[in-house]
């Protein structure tokens, strides 16, 4: 099994970069998957590079396995599924540095000794094992490149401007480099905004075993959870199953859940729509893997001839998508051809208000669809078109293309679409229900606009129902949109550099991932990659590294950048 080396062993330093005798001293603040592919992008470029100054990568990041960061972290319990499958992190970590680097799925069989199904969706704790595994590699390639890498363990406090570099502060002391790069997803955002917001009242969902333990939460409170998507059910679990609870499975997808007497007596979601997440379809268990490939690429052109697109000309699209692989299931399944415009009146009725009964419903019934128990409807067809046609839009809207405010103009529909596209496995799925029928989950404040009011003790409060809590999870990632001027790169950039955004207040960059001042100009010494520029570059998954080359493409000028300046 591979062993995980804690990030505590490397010695914090203060080396300034005087002469061009010294290193050129790069820092990348945080070591998850993003900052992982920064270093894994310029071993890649280095490699093989010609004459260059001595350089030095310095990560700083507090989790205590690099690679994986918190979000991946090893510790976590294996029932935080991802929600993704096992081929999909195979194809963004394929085998790498001539095959001494395996490959996720053959990673997986040498370390557990049995095949793996490229559908199976794992315990992010899996994950964050390979990443950890993945960064180790790294260590030994950027070293046999002749590069130092450190890793720091501490999260940096403050950055500042000295003399044509940034001092980079820790609680262990400060240090100079050439050149910052941001890759700190959303913790640090999501800490500040917990405590500015409600004075530490809401506990954040991560890490589960820390904050929701009995310690925060005791046995028999009621617990109200703000947000019902993802990390929603990661909660619930953490609650139930995570404080010895057990679920147990008839084998068709239908779930009963035995209580071990330490869980909260009821959990309250509470959210502004109430709308669930559509689980995702588990081909494996389909005897035709939904719609045939070649109807996409009619659709994915329609988008990307939209000069100046409407949200309402993106949504057309992306029904009539749906409404063409539905019309493809029927057929490959020998049943009857769906109706015209099925896709906008099956999205338009899943939108209205929902009762708690007909959410338990939906959910049943979305469940066996993806299952394959059911022939698929609208709702998976939107789904599939969605994850379909992301990329293009991805390509089509970031970075202003379409100018500033287009996005935000469709950023209502894709918050729908992602409810049906990008959901939970269907085992998580599945347990949410059986919760639900246990009667530990309670749905009544799940839409409706239901709010939050903190005076006098804690309360759920929607137009019908009214309901006092004892604790208040936060289970709503922060976007980058929720950034203003003085947060970006998680308010860690200095206060005196004003910086571009977007009227929803994201950070701009450059293709290159350079922040854009607010006059235009780019800072060529500082870069923000992943979620820190969210609302800017659309579309970013932690793990997926194919829907965007900035990373790319900063790692190729900093090689080029290097090799010149030896010359």
């Amino acid at each position: 099994m591979t062993t995980l080396v804690p990030s505590g062993a490397d010695r914090f330093h203060s080396d300034r970069r005087e002469s061009s005798a010294d290193p050129y001293r790069l820092a990348i603040i945080g070591a998850g998957p993003r900052g992982l592919q920064c270093g894994e992008a310029i071993a890649s470029q280095l490699a093989n590079a010609g004459p260059r100054p001595r350089t030095e990568i310095t990560y700083f990041e507090p989790a205590r396995c690099p690679g994986a960061g918190a979000v991946y972290s090893p510790d976590q319990p294996n029932f935080l599924l991802m929600n993704f499958p096992a081929a999909a992190i195979d194809r963004s970590f394929p085998s790498s540095d001539s095959g001494q680097t395996p490959g996720f799925i053959e990673w997986l069989a040498r370390e557990d000794r049995e095949a793996i199904s490229p559908g199976a969706f794992l315990p992010r704790a899996t994950v964050g094992r390979y990443l950890s595994y993945r960064f180790q590699r790294l260590r030994h390639r950027l070293a046999a490149a002749g590069i130092c890498c450190r890793v720091i363990p501490h999260a940096v406090m403050n950055v500042s401007p000295a003399e044509n570099q940034w001092r980079c502060q820790t609680a262990a002391g400060v240090e100079a480099f050439d050149q910052i790069v941001f890759t700190i997803g959303h913790g640090l955002r999501w800490r500040r905004r917990t405590e500015a917001a409600t004075g530490d009242t809401l506990l954040p969902a991560y890490p589960t075993a820390t904050n929701l333990g009995p310690a925060n939460i005791a046995p028999g409170a009621s617990v109200a959870v703000r947000g019902f998507a993802l990390t929603c059910i990661d909660v619930c679990l953490a609650l139930t199953q995570g404080r010895g609870g057990c679920f147990f499975s008839n084998g068709q997808y239908r779930w009963s859940y035995l209580p071990s007497g330490k869980e909260p007596g009821s959990i309250l979601p509470f959210s502004g729509t109430g709308r669930p997440m559509q689980p995702k379809p588990d081909y494996r268990q389909w005897r035709v893997a939904g719609a045939s490939t070649s109807i996409w690429p009619r659709f994915q052109s329609q988008l990307t001839g939209l000069e100046g697109p409407s949200g309402e000309e993106v949504a057309g699209v992306v029904f009539d998508a749906a409404d063409a692989a539905l019309a493809d299931y029927a057929q490959n399944f020998g049943l009857e051809r769906p109706a015209s415009g099925v896709a906008r009146r099956w999205f338009d009725r899943f939108c209205q208000p929902k009762t708690p009964e007909e959410i338990v419903r939906w959910m049943r019934r979305s469940i066996r669809i993806a299952a394959g128990k059911r022939p698929a409807d609208a709702g998976w067809a939107l789904g599939e078109a969605w994850r379909q046609l992301y990329p293009t839009l991805v390509a089509q809207f970031s970075f202003g293309r379409h100018g500033e405010a287009a996005w935000q103009s469709i950023a209502k529909f894709s918050r729908e679409m992602e409810r049906l596209a990008f959901g939970p496995p269907i085992e998580n799925a599945a347990k949410l229900v059986a919760l639900v029928d246990h009667g530990v989950l309670d749905l009544r404040h799940c839409g409706d606009h239901s709010r939050l009011l903190s005076e006098h003790g804690h309360r759920i409060v929607t137009a019908a129902v009214e309901t006092k809590v004892d604790r208040v999870v936060d289970a709503v990632l922060p976007s980058g949109a929720e950034t203003c001027n003085n947060e970006v790169a998680g308010g860690l950039l200095p206060e005196s550099i004003a910086l571009k955004t977007t009227p929803g207040g994201a950070m701009q960059t450059s293709r290159g991932g350079e922040p854009l001042k607010s006059d235009g100009t780019r800072i060529e010494s500082v870069r923000c990659f992943g979620r820190v520029a969210e609302g800017w570059v659309i579309g970013h998954d932690t793990l997926n590294r194919s829907l965007h080359n900035q990373i790319d493409t900063w790692a190729t000028g900093l090689a080029m950048q290097l090799t010149r300046s030896n010359s």
